[in-house]
C-alpha cells in the first residue's frame, strides 16, 4: 500500500502520511503525477464499447442530432435494456456525456482520432 501512495503523493503530501498504525489527522491528498512526459491521456474502452461511440458519433454527423437509443438497437440488433445500460456504463466511464431525462442528448466526449472504424453488425434484421 505504501508503494501506491509514494507513486501518486507529491512529496509535500508523503509529510501529511502517518507511520503505520497511526491515523492522520489531516488526510492525504493523491495527487497523480504531471509534468512534460504525461501527454494528452488517450481513452480507453473495450472494442464493444468502441464501437457504440462510434455509431454515436458517426450518427450525430449525419443527423445533426444525437441518436434515441431505439436507433441505437435497431443498429446493433439488441434490447433496449442493454443499450441503455451500455449508455449508463459509458457515462460512468466519462466518455459519452448524457442528461439524464433529457431526449437524445448524448455527447461523446473521445475524441475523434481515438474512435475505432464503425463496423457493419452482422446477423439478420431486427
Amino acid at each position: 500500500m505504501q508503494d501506491i501512495v509514494d507513486f501518486w503523493a507529491s512529496p509535500a503530501d508523503l509529510a501529511e502520511v502517518a507511520p503505520a498504525g497511526k491515523k492522520s489527522k489531516a488526510p492525504s491528498k493523491l495527487v497523480p503525477p504531471s509534468g512534460p512526459s504525461q501527454g494528452p491521456k488517450k481513452a480507453v474502452f473495450t472494442p464493444r464499447q468502441g464501437q457504440f461511440l462510434a455509431f454515436i458519433h458517426l450518427y450525430h454527423k449525419l443527423h445533426r442530432r444525437a441518436p434515441a437509443e431505439t436507433d441505437i438497437a435497431k443498429f446493433f440488433r439488441l434490447t433496449p435494456p442493454s443499450v441503455h445500460l451500455m449508455i449508463v456504463k459509458l457515462h460512468e466511464l466519462g466518455l459519452l456525456h448524457r442528461e439524464p431525462g433529457v431526449a437524445r442528448s448524448l455527447r461523446v466526449e473521445v475524441g475523434e482520432d481515438e474512435l475505432p472504424p464503425l463496423e457493419d453488425v452482422k446477423g439478420p434484421a431486427w
